[in-house]
């Protein structure tokens, strides 16, 4: 499947909405696949999340480190690719950003 490129277009709220969901979703019991097929975005409602089932028992927690290390392999796929890896890194940088707006708040 390939890469959804207009995700990394999200805005900055749309992000930190993205990080809470998935607080809230680990909070509830819930597993996120972390595979960038399995989040969708859309320019006006934001990234939806699909693949999603209940932990198992002793799971480990995931959060916002999750999805910077989902992107991490994205951009690795660009290098290999051959693709310009300047716009995955900028949008790794902004889920930085958003981690940091989020704890001071």
């Amino acid at each position: 499947m390939k890469f959804n490129e207009a995700l990394l277009e999200a805005t900055d709220e749309q992000i930190i909405k993205l990080i809470n969901d998935l607080e809230t979703l680990n909070s509830l019991g819930v597993n996120v696949d972390f595979t960038d097929s399995n989040f969708l975005y859309d320019k006006q409602k934001g990234f939806s999340i699909i693949d999603l089932a209940m932990k198992d028992q002793g799971a480990s927690d995931y959060g916002a480190s999750d999805l910077l290390e989902m992107f991490g392999f994205i951009r690795d796929e660009f290098s290999y690719a051959g693709k310009d890896t300047s716009v995955v890194d900028s949008f790794i940088e902004r889920i930085k950003t958003a981690i940091t707006l989020r704890e001071e708040l």
